[in-house]
């Protein structure tokens, strides 16, 4: 059955029901997420790793304190130019606002060297293919 999700008057998105269900009949979506939700940023994670209080953040952007607050409590508010503000506040590329600091990033480490981005896919494609499966 299709279902039509709904914003105000404009349809978000269309989904199945009644395949790929979570038991209930609805559509489960991957890491809760639902139709037309952004994904999670890490805006305190960062700002704790940093170092930097929502007072310093704001001083560095022209933005009051409590702009600050709202931003990485509210995120669902964020324009994608008001995340590029962020990162540009925190010093830190946008990409690294998606994920917690810490943690190891694919994409960034290719990045870096874009010769290798065939080299290192055959590399995973064939570790994936040989893993032990658990008994």
């Amino acid at each position: 059955m299709i279902r039509c999700y709904r914003n105000g008057n404009a349809v978000v998105k269309p989904c199945v029901t009644g395949s790929a269900t979570d038991g209930s009949g609805r559509f489960s979506y991957p890491w809760g997420m639902a139709p037309g939700q952004k994904d999670q940023l890490f805006i305190k994670d960062w700002m704790d790793h940093l170092e930097v209080s929502d007072q310093e953040l704001g001083d560095r952007l022209g933005h009051p304190r409590v702009t600050i607050w709202r931003w990485h409590k509210e995120q669902r508010r964020l324009s994608p130019n008001k995340i590029k503000e962020i990162a540009a506040g925190l010093r830190i590329p946008v990409d690294n606002l998606y994920r917690r600091p810490g943690e190891i990033s694919l994409d960034a480490i290719i990045k870096e060297a874009p010769e290798l981005l065939e080299e290192a896919a055959d590399l995973l494609t064939n570790m994936i293919r040989h893993r032990k499966k658990p008994k």
